[in-house]
């Protein structure tokens, strides 16, 4: 199966407020946003690296609504749509040559990167831009603390264009290649994974559609409800409005067809 990086690279010196930290390429891969977390540390890490001569041990992830990446000894790097910068109060010549160096790193990996091999593909670009090896890398990249976590901040939400309280833009079709592929799942998992999410989703509508019939001046909804299968395949959902209600947590399908048939109040359970 064939996968291909369709990001091109523009020439942004042409547009009248090109200022150095703008992206060489028209937008990234829609096959990234898979591995979106592997891209957000590596940049992490060989940003880190490229600026100063070493690697890092904290967290790739920063904790913004945005998402960027963690450069240790600089700050955190916000990487939006069209440009990335240094989220700091620093302006200054050194700030200035550090943005335009991880502009140039993220546009080689973004054009670059194969879609069909896409860890080795993404830690060759990174490691050669940076002048290091892709063994330094990879061991820097899983020494690091929580850098895969699913609790490491936003997944650079901002690059990808993509509200993260909106179903993630993955495709499927690519998403179930690199899971057979790397994480040796079945076909049939795979599929039934898809299954439950879609699910999810019609759960979700239903639940807000009764919230807002029985509680038309409340403004909770739920933002998930996202599935999950235990060791013996029973089939839950976590779903979150922000708040503590009786609706969020952990529920089955039948606790959430009861809500469903219930008057649908929202009880506020932390008072």
């Amino acid at each position: 199966m064939e996968f291909i990086n369709e990001s091109k690279k523009i020439d942004v010196k042409e547009k009248h407020y090109y200022t150095g930290n703008q992206y060489t390429f028209n937008r990234p891969s829609r096959y990234l946003f898979v591995w979106s977390r592997l891209f957000q540390t590596v940049i992490s890490q060989a940003g880190t690296y490229v600026l100063t001569g070493k690697f890092h041990t904290q967290q790739a992830a920063i904790y913004k609504c945005e998402g960027g990446c963690t450069i240790a000894g600089f700050g955190d790097l916000v990487l939006s749509r069209n440009s990335c910068y240094f989220d700091t109060y620093t302006r200054d010549d050194k700030t200035k040559v550090a943005t335009e160096i991880m502009t140039k790193l993220i546009s080689e990996i973004v054009l670059n990167w194969k879609p069909d091999d896409p860890i080795d593909s993404m830690l060759h670009l990174a490691a050669n831009f940076v002048n290091t090896t892709v063994p330094d890398l990879k061991s820097a990249i899983e020494k690091a603390s929580n850098s895969s976590s699913p609790f490491g901040g936003n997944a650079l939400a901002d690059f990808f264009d993509w509200n993260p309280f909106s179903d993630a833009p993955v495709d499927r079709e690519y998403e179930k290649w690199c899971r057979i592929t790397f994480n040796k799942e079945t076909p049939e998992k795979v599929d039934q994974n898809h299954s439950d999410i879609d699910l999810g989703r019609k759960l979700r509508e239903k639940i807000n559609e009764h919230i807002r019939k029985a509680n038309p001046k409340d403004w909770t909804s739920a933002m998930s409800c996202s599935p999950r299968r235990d060791k013996e395949e029973k089939l839950i959902f976590w779903i979150n409005t922000g708040r503590s209600t009786n609706i969020d947590g952990w529920k089955t399908e039948q606790q959430i067809q009861d809500f469903l048939k219930s008057d649908g109040k929202i009880i506020d359970t932390a008072r």
